[in-house]
């Protein structure tokens, strides 16, 4: 990676001190300032009892004893998650000046405390609400006209259905009334069975004309079930509309545009990667590349993915932005560039991609993280991996507080911990003892590969780098997956309730695979768009490892134990 301090390894690179006093890091560089985790981990307890159950209200009582609530839950939760940190990373990752461990933590405890009673006073403000105008308020009706504005990219869902979300903008039936809110669009297009549709979906920014029916979000009827309508309602979404008919009435405006070209630019490069394929490849590479959310897969393919722990491969994460920056980054060190033309090129392509995978959380966490390494750069300021995961979380937290209950947010925030942290323990620890030290160290003998080891692979022409390149690069590739489970697997059980014998051989399986499958089909997609005849060699680039990858993991979920159930605890 051409990203400064963001290596893929995890590797970090020592800066001057921002603020207060700081403590070494896991890896001997320079850790975090004790008040940036305490921050970050109240503002997110506070926002987590803002957004709890509809109505802002727990077990009747008004929306106001959510601030003592919270303050409790927060102090109580951070207290747990400092020791538990602290005695993970192995460093005192939380200390704001030496001395007894009681004496680092009461300060930092006060500032998480501070920032619980702030973030859920700030939760409750931005908690969206219906409005007088909102849709929700009609519902449940049979025969309704609305026109609305459009606002995201529509996504075929299961079946031959499309999806966005609008912004009414007025109903025109069954009565003349201002609308308000937004509501989410569902339809089938013309030739799909519907009474009458439209062949190709209006764009963002699109002023549509919506005849159909209208009822209010609820959420789910069985246990355990995802809840959608209270995900729909942190993004103020509290209605659905059930459309016969769409009909575009005015093109997008001049401030809709970008939104709008990189919605267009991602379906022209998904049809790119995906032409000559199936369709069910054709839709996995595509969410591969840009996230089910904007590509979404067919429900075969998304529950066989969660059984074996592999979801995470559907949501665009830290990978394709790490490529994308990195490249970009790559080529103006190349032209001779200096670092605020690399921020400028990383930071557009890292904006550009979020638009185009629809600002996902997990999108969005590694274009800060890598938009700060950049930016410490190019003042020179050399800062750490851990801070700028701090700093990435605190500002999404603030621009949206409900990102702390999106599970996309979750588990990339504690994949991304466990990649910086633990992973680069547990490999130092496996160099050591297999005695190939650590990367770019000076070779030594011994450990558990053993003098004879070494010598059988020179005799065959292998040197001792070579054979030490080898073992590092399958302990890299263990621990990685190994370490960001650890951490998602008690989220894993809370939310979904289930676990796989072979998540781990999955993981390994399928990570080669999706590094091949994300350089090709980014290569793919770029020289396709600048040369159309390119997308020809799609079956072979990205159809051969697609066909590997969905027989692998057909395979692994077809073994015993593939999805073991457990018991969820009581909805937080």
């Amino acid at each position: 990676s051409e990203v400064p301090g963001l290596a893929a390894s995890g590797s970090e690179v020592p800066g001057p001190a921002a603020f207060g006093s700081e403590v070494p890091g896991p890896a001997g560089g320079q850790g975090v300032p004790g008040f940036l985790p305490g921050g970050v981990l109240g503002l997110a307890g506070g926002a987590w009892f803002a957004f709890g159950p509809p109505g802002g209200t727990f077990g009747g009582m008004p929306g106001v004893p959510w601030l003592a609530l919270a303050l409790i839950a927060a102090a109580l939760l951070f207290g747990a998650a400092a020791l538990l940190i602290g005695r993970v990373s192995g460093c005192p990752a939380f200390a704001l000046e030496a001395g007894r461990p009681a004496d680092r933590l009461l300060p930092v405890v006060c500032v998480g405390l501070a920032a619980a009673f702030f973030g859920c006073g700030y939760g409750l403000w931005r908690r969206p609400v219906p409005g007088p105008d909102d849709l929700a308020h009609l519902a449940p009706l049979r025969h309704v006209r609305v026109q609305a504005r459009v606002l995201t990219a529509p996504v075929r869902g299961d079946g031959q259905s499309w999806r966005c979300e609008v912004a009414p903008v007025r109903v025109l039936f069954p009565r003349w009334r201002p609308g308000g809110g937004r509501a989410v669009v569902s339809w089938r297009p013309a030739g799909a069975g519907s009474a009458s549709g439209t062949a190709e979906p209006p764009g963002v920014g699109d002023r549509i004309l919506v005849t159909g029916s209208l009822r209010a979000l609820s959420p789910p009827t069985n246990p355990g079930q995802p809840d959608a309508a209270a995900s729909a309602a942190r993004r103020g979404v509290f209605a659905r509309l059930a459309a016969r008919e769409v009909r575009v009435e005015a093109p997008s405006q001049s401030l809709w545009q970008p939104l709008r070209a990189a919605a267009d630019l991602r379906e022209r490069a998904v049809a790119i990667v995906g032409r000559g394929l199936p369709a069910a490849d054709a839709a996995l590479a595509g969410s591969l590349l840009f996230g089910a959310g904007a590509v979404p897969v067919g429900e075969g393919t998304r529950d066989r993915f969660s059984d074996l722990g592999l979801a995470h491969l559907l949501a665009a994460s830290g990978m394709q932005v790490t490529l994308l920056v990195g490249l970009g980054a790559g080529l103006c060190r190349a032209a001779g560039l200096g670092p605020v033309s690399r921020l400028v090129a990383g930071g557009c392509l890292a904006a550009g991609y979020a638009a185009m995978c629809g600002f996902a959380p997990s999108v969005l966490r590694s274009a800060w993280m890598s938009g700060a390494a950049l930016a410490a750069e190019a003042v020179g300021r050399p800062t750490t991996g851990l801070r700028v995961l701090w700093l990435s979380a605190l500002v999404l937290l603030l621009v949206d507080p409900a990102l702390v209950r999106d599970l996309g947010f979750q588990f990339s925030f504690l994949a991304t911990w466990g990649l910086l942290t633990t992973a680069r323990r547990w490999e130092r620890r496996l160099r050591r003892l297999c005695g190939i030290g650590p990367p770019g160290a000076a070779e030594r003998d011994g450990g558990l590969l053993g003098l004879g080891a070494l010598a059988r692979g020179a005799a065959f022409g292998v040197s001792h780098r070579w054979s030490h390149m080898v073992v590092g690069g399958l302990i890299c590739a263990a621990v990685t997956p190994l370490a960001a489970m650890v951490w998602c697997l008690p989220l894993q059980l809370a939310h979904f309730g289930q676990l796989s014998l072979w998540s781990l051989p999955a993981n390994l399986f399928a990570a080669l695979l999706v590094v091949w499958l994300t350089q090709g089909g980014f290569a793919l997609a770029a020289l396709g768009l600048a040369w159309e005849p390119v997308a020809g060699a799609a079956p072979w680039v990205v159809g051969v490892p697609i066909a590997a990858l969905q027989a692998g993991v057909g395979m692994l979920h077809e073994m015993p134990g593939a999805a073991i159930r457990v018991h969820p605890p009581p909805p937080w």
